[in-house]
């Protein structure tokens, strides 16, 4: 018996044509990151410092002969740089911007591959992908210098992974699946709440299928191995050279608690108001992207239309959303930690629409796809009326650029310590 994949698969477009759908994606990108050219936030200018440090063989330091403190909390985009750092000691403003653009590019192409497996239409996906490639926190933060972009290609990755296992459970997807864990974990510290996924899309299997595979033991103790042993390893040396378990940052800021999480299963006004906001975010009313989604999602399940993938991605989705709920509000704005939440829900709620659209009866002197690109006409209109004026807004007053900080606390204080002649200033 085949599955819902396996039949899909001869529909899927070959390899070249799925970059060539996902090149309009880029192109929106692109044209709605230029005016952010020579923008970085001042925050990148802590993971360079730390790679520069590391290049030069001066430590994993701050600054050179300082004692070792992990004051960042993106280590994996932070080792990154260091390559960069032994051939240019500049800051690395277009190698941030052009690895921003290929990460971007990576999710396009693996969000563009999760709604073509679900609905076999390759304008669907790339329809899905343009709307989050004109999202106004997923292009600012992408282009920011900091981890965004590596981290949403990590998310959607494993995302796409777990689908897969949804129709075969073997070891290599389960080892890949867990890297991209990792990868997550050490890419952002609430990333290691996506190494839920994997577990996740192997319940849904086993409801699905009413049993549980008993080749699922070899791909699970894989998928354990390669998510931990990283991350393992990292804290081992985090602990061992930093002397602390978690950066800096977690303890001058805080992280989530017991009550953070008894909050939301409360319905804690304040912190119910932040998911609402990232909802509202994406076309003006947390009540459109909300009621959209839980009536598209309705009909699917009604129709019995690819449940367990929907149910999958929902569940992801819905993972997101509470992670970026438990997190302290950000003061850089433009939903900083929403992220993981924006890669997964456009290609979930353009697979759900379309199929949703996909089980009405059909009209006798209309399209079958009519209601559906109805749907995206109004939702484009509302995300253009939204997001225009959030891009124009942080074009004109982008968050604490590095430059600015550069100027006034870098070559200023320079500039003084050359004219009195010291050598070894500090601050003091």
């Amino acid at each position: 018996m085949h599955s819902m994949f396996d039949r899909s698969t001869a529909h899927l477009p070959t390899y070249l044509k799925s970059l060539l759908f996902c090149l309009p994606a880029l192109v929106a990108f692109t044209i709605a990151a230029y005016p952010l050219s020579d923008w970085l936030i001042d925050d990148a200018g802590i993971s360079f410092a730390y790679a520069r440090n590391l290049a030069d063989g001066a430590g994993f330091v701050s600054q050179p002969g300082k004692v070792p403190v992990e004051g960042f909390s993106n280590p994996l985009w932070t080792l990154l740089f260091v390559p960069r750092f032994w051939l240019n000691p500049e800051v690395p403003l277009w190698t941030a911007k052009i690895l921003g653009h290929l990460f971007s590019f990576g999710t396009f192409f693996f969000g563009f591959h999760i709604v073509v497996r679900l609905t076999r239409s390759p304008l669907f996906g790339c329809l899905a992908m343009t709307f989050l490639a004109l999202n106004t926190s997923f292009v600012v933060w992408n282009v920011s210098g900091l981890e965004n972009a590596l981290y949403a290609f990590e998310i959607i990755a494993l995302a796409y992974l777990c689908l897969l296992t949804l129709d075969r459970l073997t070891w290599r997807l389960a080892v890949t699946a867990g890297l991209l864990a990792a990868a997550a974990a050490l890419t952002r510290p609430e990333g290691i709440m996506f190494a839920l996924l994997w577990p996740s899309a192997v319940l849904v299997q086993t409801v699905r299928d009413r049993r549980l595979s008993p080749a699922a033991l070899r791909p699970g103790l894989a998928y354990l191995a390669a998510a931990a042993l990283p991350v393992i390893a990292y804290k081992a040396m985090a602990l061992f050279y930093f002397g602390n378990l978690f950066p800096s940052t977690y303890y001058a800021k805080g992280g989530p608690d017991l009550d953070t999480v008894l909050g939301i299963l409360l319905l804690e006004g304040s912190l119910i108001n932040n998911g609402l906001d990232l909802l509202a975010g994406l076309f003006g009313f947390a009540w459109l992207a909300l009621g959209l989604f839980l009536i598209a999602l309705g009909l699917c399940v009604f129709a019995k239309r690819a449940v367990a993938p929907l149910v999958f991605l929902s569940g992801a989705t819905a993972l997101a959303l509470v992670t970026f709920m438990l997190l302290p509000r950000d003061w850089m704005g433009e939903f900083r930690f929403g992220t993981p939440f924006l890669v997964l829900f456009y290609p979930t709620l353009f697979s759900m629409i379309w199929i949703a659209n996909d089980s009405l009866p059909k009209a006798r002197f209309l399209s079958r796809q009519f209601p559906a690109l109805v749907t995206v006409a109004v939702l484009a209109a509302s995300s253009i009326l939204v997001h225009q004026i959030r891009f124009a807004r942080f074009y004109d007053q982008p968050t604490t650029p590095f430059t600015d900080i550069s100027e006034r606390y870098g070559e200023r204080f320079n500039k003084a310590a050359e004219i009195l002649g010291v050598e070894h200033a500090s601050f003091l």
